[in-house]
């Protein structure tokens, strides 16, 4: 992967070789990984590994297999796969998408492991329960830990959007106002007439824009 040879400020990449694999799936069977709704049962759905840390190939398809039937039976609502931060991380930005909150069950632990072959699943109303659960989804606009505190989801979402916002800002820093875009008297085109979308006049000739 080249993006990933040389060295960058004090980092030095070995040498990595990076596999990606895809797979074809009907759209109907696609969903996002956002939280859908209040009172919602969340579980972990964890492939076994063996004594050297490796997944096991037998619990590894039938992991796959049991989200790929939850899904297509539409018994899943959103699913996300744990990644750095294991399931503490994976929990909060499910539940970003939609300003939903969370509570975490006390008897769950572990929030921030390394979960390998593992999927957090948000069940749909009446599916039945199953690997691990989590917690549930809240209205309130707050995550509970296991321990009985709790954050404010707005808190959280700051901390996250903050690590890129010096490179990548969610909101640009500008001033003045933004040019008024009028759509044109004589130059419209309806779309479908002559295969064009109708044509936008800014009121300003276009070298001065």
């Amino acid at each position: 992967k080249d993006s990933m040879s040389g060295s960058f400020d004090d980092i030095d990449v070995p040498p990595t070789l990076v596999s990606f694999a895809i797979s074809a799936a009907n759209t109907d069977n696609i969903i996002s990984p956002e939280f859908k709704k209040p009172g919602s049962a969340v579980v972990l759905l964890q492939a076994e590994q063996d004594s050297q840390g490796l997944l096991e190939e037998k619990s590894l398809l039938e992991t796959l297999n049991q989200v790929e039937r939850l899904i297509a039976n539409r018994q899943a609502s959103a699913v996300y796969v744990p990644e750095l931060g294991g399931v503490g991380a994976a929990v909060a930005k499910m539940a970003f998408g939609n300003d939903l909150g969370f509570a975490y069950d006390p008897a769950f632990s572990g929030l921030f492991e390394a979960r390998r072959g593992a999927f957090v699943v948000e069940l749909a109303e009446g599916a039945p329960l199953c690997g691990q659960l989590i917690g549930h989804t809240l209205e309130q606009k707050e995550i509970r830990l296991p321990s009985g505190e709790s954050v404010a989801l707005p808190e959280l979402l700051a901390v996250y959007e903050a690590v890129l916002e010096p490179v990548f800002p969610v909101k640009a820093q500008t001033q003045g106002a933004a040019p008024l875009l009028l759509l044109g008297q004589a130059g419209q085109r309806a779309c479908g007439q002559d295969g064009y979308p109708p044509s936008v006049d800014s009121g300003v000739p276009w070298r001065q824009l």
